[in-house]
């Protein structure tokens, strides 16, 4: 079936466009009372999130991205941490728990290796993230769990070509890669820091479960630590 033409006349053109963009816009067209969609949905699953991932997300402007959670009203609650502004919707689901996490990354003070290390009784929670996963690509704002220092590690030539990371307690720590010979499976991490013994058992269990999800044994290999 042919494309529909475009309507000519500007106000049949107008809506036209309004019906088949319906929830696309990051804001509604000025004088409308619809809430803004794209923005409202994009909050309640990424958020907290700032009005630089906002607008990065739905590509549009960053003014656009300022007046979307002005139009939502008492369904965005606002945290500032360190003079950033971290947005986030009422519905969204463990946004609480982002929220707090932000704020606990940006008070941590560094310990050896660059990197506040917990109690070593504590079990981190690691997760072996692929290359474009959203954990980073989601957001523009990322030196809240990605020190600006070791952005090179996980972005060589800073070319938006993405390595697939190390993720330990909602904070990148370094990044890893699949080999695979036959039968078996190698995960191959290179950490950006010091691991501890629970490190490095919580990475054996993230492994495990990999190979479990492939359908086949596979072995950890830390390089570089």
């Amino acid at each position: 079936m042919p494309p529909k033409a475009v309507p000519q006349d500007p106000a049949v053109r107008a809506r036209w466009r309004h019906e088949r963009l319906a929830g696309l816009a990051i804001a509604p067209p000025p004088g409308t009372t619809e809430r803004p969609a794209v923005a409202e949905r994009h909050l309640r699953s990424h958020g907290p999130v700032t009005e630089r991932d906002l607008a990065g997300w739905a590509n549009q402007r960053l003014g656009a991205a300022r007046e979307a959670p002005a139009l939502l009203g008492d369904r965005v609650v606002r945290h500032e941490v360190h003079g950033q502004v971290w947005l986030r919707h009422v519905e969204g689901p463990g946004a609480a728990g982002r929220a707090a996490e932000h704020e606990h990354l940006a008070q941590r003070q560094p310990g050896p290796g660059g990197s506040e290390r917990g109690p070593e009784e504590d079990t981190p929670r690691v997760q072996l993230l692929p290359q474009w996963d959203e954990f980073l690509l989601g957001y523009q704002t990322r030196d809240v769990v990605l020190p600006p220092e070791h952005v090179a590690r996980v972005v060589p030539g800073r070319n938006a070509v993405f390595r697939p990371t190390v993720v330990v307690d909602g904070e990148v720590a370094g990044v890893w890669r699949r080999t695979t010979s036959g039968r078996r499976t190698v995960v191959e991490v290179e950490l950006l820091r010091r691991p501890t013994a629970s490190l490095r058992r919580a990475l054996e269990a993230g492994t495990a479960a990999y190979g479990r999800l492939l359908g086949r044994p596979a072995e950890l290999r830390i390089v570089g630590a």
